[in-house]
């Protein structure tokens, strides 16, 4: 059984989707990021990330800085500077795929 590593929040940026549900994935992130205090504040991969520790299991937090429909490339790359594979990593989105 694999490990969450990297949990990435969707949402678009701008007052208009603020609080939608559009922007579900960064208000999560955003909790998670406050309970655990991991202060999302290093930048790479067109995204905004934090380590930090959730129940004593090491975790990067991030926030792709693309629109959702582009999420996909920060994804990608934040995969590829870690070296981890899609089965430790968690999307959260508003949608159930």
């Amino acid at each position: 059984m694999e490990i969450i590593k990297l949990i990435i929040g969707l949402g678009n940026h701008g007052l208009i989707y603020k609080n939608t549900r559009h922007n579900l994935g960064f208000i999560t992130l955003e909790y998670l990021s406050s309970n655990y205090k991991i202060k999302l504040n290093k930048r790479a991969c067109h995204s905004v990330y934090g380590n930090g520790f959730i129940e004593d299991k090491g975790v990067i937090l991030a926030k792709p800085w693309t629109f959702m429909n582009l999420s996909g490339e920060a994804i990608k790359s934040l995969l590829k500077k870690f070296s981890f594979s899609p089965s430790e990593i968690l999307v959260i989105c508003d949608d159930f795929n």
